[in-house]
């Protein structure tokens, strides 16, 4: 400040851009939301000069306090005495900054799954209805689904799901300025498609007849890499012993010295 310098210490997760001088006078110090209490230093620019943090008593050049910080936006004041006796008072504003993320999402009681678009949630083929359920990190930040459901801190609504799937917006906000994050919750029915899309060894595609595929390569004295994929993009799939993978596997085999593997 220009007769009174204030800065914070001891207090972890507060950057010094956190601080912004708003006027002539005035402050504005963002901290995370869980913050109750701040330790205070204010240091007048003059050691003549003697500073004070609220209602506290005057101290020489520097003071020290800690500000109760209970509410999402708070306020508190530092005054500087002049040697004179003139004083001029700076009125510091404390905003909590919310943390705008989902906890979790339960739909009919088991936990969505977090992905790089998302949420992604399975129900089974019959649920034709579904229980949603949203929790905060945050039970303070806002949230909305749609023109579905809204609340504070979590959510709870009962969804039409009937359709193989249905795609919801979430979006969390804070309560106190206009920031907020969009989150995206896909609701499907587990799929009971085991049927293969191709099943290729090395730039040969495989024919289907009779339940079983047949590639023709064009050496025996060689590995080829063999690799299957699945018609629905939420299927599992495994080569002989290898572990399922989403989709796609592959595997290599040598077929030296063979007619068929």
């Amino acid at each position: 400040f220009p007769h009174a310098n204030a800065f914070l210490e001891g207090d972890e997760g507060i950057e010094e851009e956190s601080i912004t001088q708003t006027s002539d006078n005035t402050y504005q110090i963002i901290v995370p939301n869980d913050k109750t209490t701040l330790n205070v230093t204010a240091e007048a620019s003059k050691s003549v000069a003697s500073v004070k943090i609220k209602d506290d008593t005057y101290s020489k050049h520097v003071a020290n306090r800690a500000v109760d910080i209970p509410n999402d936006t708070n306020t508190f004041t530092i005054t500087v005495q002049a040697e004179n006796g003139d004083e001029k008072e700076y009125t510091v504003t404390v905003i909590k900054k919310y943390v705008l993320t989902i906890d979790q999402i339960l739909v009919n009681n088991v936990k969505a799954e977090q992905t790089e678009d998302g949420y992604l949630a399975w129900i089974d083929r019959n649920a034709d209805f579904s229980t949603v359920n949203i929790t905060l990190t945050s039970d303070k930040a806002k949230v909305k689904v749609g023109e579905i459901a809204d609340g504070i801190g979590s959510v709870s609504f009962n969804i039409d799901t009937s359709d193989e799937e249905k795609t919801l917006k979430i979006v969390v906000s804070s309560p106190i300025d206009s920031d907020e994050v969009e989150y995206t919750l896909r609701i499907a029915k587990k799929s009971n498609d085991t049927s293969l899309e191709y099943v290729k060894v090395g730039n040969s595609i495989g024919e289907l007849e009779n339940d079983t595929y047949i590639v023709k390569v064009s050496e025996q004295t060689q590995e080829y890499e063999m690799e299957v994929k699945t018609m629905s993009e939420y299927a599992k799939v495994k080569i002989d012993a290898n572990d399922y993978k989403d989709q796609i596997d592959t595997k290599s085999f040598n077929l030296s010295g063979v007619n068929s593997k």
